[in-house]
């Protein structure tokens, strides 16, 4: 049952510690904490109908697409010279990233690993962002379970594309931890999210050939990048430096911010044009330029 009395509501995003945005929602549609998070979905005047967890916003029905084809296109194009592709998205429980995965002809697998199976479930109700066709897809499996539990019960699975949908990596909590003394039989922060352990189950899951491509949080020109772009400084760190991959980044207005992206493989040499899937609202040649273009400001110190 919607409320329909305006609110504001103030987001305080972990890798933003020095602001907070507040969203002026003229509708709530649906509120609840599931076991796992506090979800809030509302209309916007402005970005239309947004889902919040635990106060942060996730998306909004105005740029969705402008996140999602982000997220997924440019590291599905690079690594489109293998055919039969299978793909594991961890977390997108909005089902956008499941929906422009699967708009790759040659993909014949797909396994979407969200914690929050509740969470699916009122996506699907109130969001609709993925239609019917896309849960129906017979080469999407859904597991709404915790992926550190998926990794050990599927240990021999191996992907050409894992894509992380996850919440953003906290880097500050991340670098704060000494990982060489953490008990790696252990199941506590040893296994967190965005830790060392972590990437590297998630690079062991991967074929030979395979890439990753995750979303690293709000990035900002200038100044120290472990501060202005701290989650992605955090991402390449745990690829290696990032030396074989490749960042980029977009504006999406409704999280106020450019928001970046890394994916562990070199953009690939074809048309982009005439590998991409037809049916994009956002990604295309300009598109890719744009994102993968970082003027030197960017990385201007006195800035």
């Amino acid at each position: 049952m919607s409320t329909p009395a305006p609110i504001w509501f103030k987001e305080e995003a972990c890798s933003s510690p020095s602001a907070s945005t507040a969203y002026l929602l003229k509708e709530i549609l649906h509120q609840t904490q599931s076991k796992f998070c506090a979800i809030t979905i509302g209309v916007s005047e402005l970005w239309g109908r947004c889902l919040f967890l635990d106060t942060e916003i996730q998306s909004s029905s105005s740029d969705e697409a402008i996140y999602h084809e982000h997220l997924v296109h440019p590291v599905m194009a690079a690594t489109s010279d293998k055919q039969g592709r299978s793909v594991l998205i961890i977390g997108g429980g909005e089902g956008a990233t499941a929906r422009e995965v699967l708009k790759w002809d040659d993909v014949t697998k797909v396994d979407m690993v969200d914690i929050d199976g509740e969470l699916i479930e009122i996506c699907k109700e109130h969001l609709k962002w993925a239609g019917e066709e896309v849960y129906s897809d017979k080469r999407l499996t859904i597991y709404p379970q915790d992926i550190r539990i998926f990794f050990d019960e599927h240990k021999l699975e191996k992907y050409d594309v894992v894509l992380m949908d996850l919440t953003d990596p906290d880097a500050e909590e991340l670098s704060a931890v000494d990982w060489n003394s953490i008990d790696e039989d252990a199941q506590g922060l040893d296994y967190a999210l965005y830790g060392p352990r972590f990437w590297k189950i998630i690079q062991d899951s991967l074929h030979a050939s395979g890439a990753i491509a995750s979303h690293v949080g709000p990035v900002s020109p200038g100044g120290d990048a472990s501060v202005r772009r701290a989650g992605l400084e955090w991402c390449k760190k745990m690829l290696g430096g990032g030396e074989e991959g490749e960042a980029y980044k977009v504006g999406i207005s409704s999280f106020q911010s450019d928001w970046g992206f890394f994916m562990s493989c070199k953009r690939g040499t074809k048309d982009l044009e005439a590998v991409l899937p037809k049916n994009l609202k956002v990604y295309d040649k300009d598109a890719e330029t744009m994102a993968f273009l970082w003027p030197k400001y960017w990385f201007d110190k006195n800035l």
